[in-house]
């Protein structure tokens, strides 16, 4: 089925705005016309003047889906991601019960969200200190990959107690296996020593607000985790991403080694 989109406006190079026609046919645009250019369609729609931008893919979302649905779930997450624009999400895999570090759990989490989802979506899969008390944990992370999750997850900090975090020497034998598959890792970036000796300083003092809970995890964590991680990355070759970073030290850190 072919639908024209038509009275729709769309952006050019820097701040130029062009009347056009966009003709679709199934999930794909198959034509950008111009907006008097003739056109056989199924449907046509008129857009009344909009300024119509492609959809946007939001590559880390925690939808808590399943085991967290009082909070939200992969229908209420993707609905409001529709309405915002965003036609992808990357879910991850941590903040879900049981939280998505095994093909079978993968499997059993596909099988309750997929019916939910209102835009294409891809899911993370983790190595939490939790897996690495498998022997065969290597073997369950060849097997997630194979999968087809997008990419791995793993913490150097976590308050998680169904997804512990990793030390160091452990991030690196999982980033020798990313790195030989080809797939990409985030990493929640901070030092525990240096979070954990704030942490103490700070209810030692009986600390309990906002800005009380920011000096908790100061900027010095996130530092050393972003050093540490240069590191690993230059000695696996490994595609590491550094996710939500706070700091500009640390943004330094990642970019020059870039």
């Amino acid at each position: 089925m072919k639908i024209l989109l038509h009275n729709l406006v769309i952006s050019g190079k820097a701040d130029e705005r062009r009347p056009a026609q966009l003709l679709v046919e199934g999930e794909r645009i198959d034509a950008v016309l111009g907006p008097n250019e003739g056109v056989t369609s199924d449907e046509r729609i008129d857009l009344g003047g909009a300024l119509v931008l492609p959809g946007a893919i939001d590559g880390h979302v925690h939808f808590d889906d399943p085991g967290f649905t009082q909070r939200e779930d992969f229908g209420t997450g993707t609905r409001a991601a529709a309405a915002g624009g965003v036609t992808m999400v990357v879910d991850m895999p941590c903040t879900s019960l049981p939280p998505v570090t095994s093909a079978a759990n993968l499997a059993g989490k596909l099988g309750i969200i997929a019916p939910k989802a209102h835009v294409d979506f891809m899911l993370w899969g983790g190595v939490s200190s939790n897996v690495l008390q498998n022997s065969d944990w290597r073997g369950q992370l060849e097997e997630l990959i194979d999968a087809g999750v997008g990419a791995i997850k793993v913490y150097l900090l976590s308050g998680m107690e169904t997804f512990r975090d990793l030390k160091p020497e452990q991030i690196f034998e999982v980033l020798k296996i990313t790195a030989q598959r080809g797939i990409p890792v985030g990493v929640h970036a901070e030092d525990r020593r240096i979070v954990e000796a704030a942490k103490s300083t700070v209810l030692a003092r009986g600390g309990d607000s906002p800005l009380d809970y920011a000096a908790s995890r100061p900027a010095e964590g996130e530092i050393a985790a972003a050093r540490t991680l240069r590191d690993l990355c230059r000695q696996t070759g490994a595609r590491i991403h550094v996710v939500h970073i706070a700091s500009y030290e640390a943004l330094d850190i990642v970019t020059t080694a870039r």
